[in-house]
């Protein structure tokens, strides 16, 4: 058999259907594995920071701080080489974490208000009558305009109750206090925060405080002894 007259040059002179059938077989498999790594490192970065592994507020605001700097540091030709963080980058991770439960928690409130459109009935923050302030926010309208506050009091962030995050400020504010009761937590946290169900929150933190329980504690009962022998003859 001779077979093709091609097979009997060099290779450079075969024909290229076969090299570009295998070229875009490789090209597919290569776009399947860059698409497969971009996912992965997406993923990596949305778990970046597991929140629930931290048991502090002024922790988590630390590591966040970390990797947004050397994030920053990175793809930035402005480096940041300061040791210590400075007061607009930890409120700028308070607020980044703040968005970031929001947008997990009241998705489809945020998209009405954008699309200005009717929050749903069965949305629990419906009665607030919440708005996106100029920082993408989700605050409480109020009824305190007129009243001689800060910003923050009139329109204070709305924070869901069953959350890490809204947990670990409840936390700090209490220990901030001084421990003290339900009542007095709560309105230290409405001056910034409102949490709809805080109350039940607040009880929550102050019956898994350790301080708390070491001085609400009850004392023990002692059991009555026997009577001598001298008091019932």
């Amino acid at each position: 058999m001779a077979g093709h007259p091609w097979f009997k040059q060099t290779p450079d002179h075969w024909p290229n259907r076969h090299r570009t059938i295998l070229d875009s077989e490789l090209c597919s498999e290569e776009l399947e594995h860059r698409s497969s790594e971009h996912v992965t490192v997406t993923q990596q970065r949305e778990s970046l920071v597991d929140i629930n592994r931290f048991s502090s507020r002024k922790t988590l605001l630390k590591v966040t701080a970390c990797v947004f700097r050397f994030v920053n540091n990175v793809t930035s030709i402005n480096k940041s080489m300061n040791l210590y963080f400075t007061a607009d980058e930890v409120q700028n991770d308070e607020y980044f974490w703040i968005k970031y439960v929001q947008a997990e928690f009241y998705s489809a409130a945020i998209s009405a208000l954008r699309s200005n459109t009717q929050l749903r009935n069965s949305s629990e923050i419906k009665g607030l009558v919440p708005y996106l302030d100029a920082g993408g926010l989700l605050r409480i309208t109020g009824r305190l305009l007129e009243a001689e506050l800060c910003f923050g009091e009139k329109h204070p962030i709305i924070l869901p109750r069953r959350c890490k995050f809204t947990e670990l400020l409840a936390t700090r504010e209490h220990e901030r206090i001084g421990h003290c009761g339900a009542s007095a937590t709560l309105t230290q946290l409405r001056k910034k925060y409102w949490i709809p169900k805080g109350r039940q929150l607040v009880k929550t933190i102050i019956q898994i405080c350790l301080i708390c329980k070491k001085y609400n504690a009850k004392p023990a009962d002692q059991l009555t002894g026997q009577l001598p022998l001298d008091r019932i003859s």
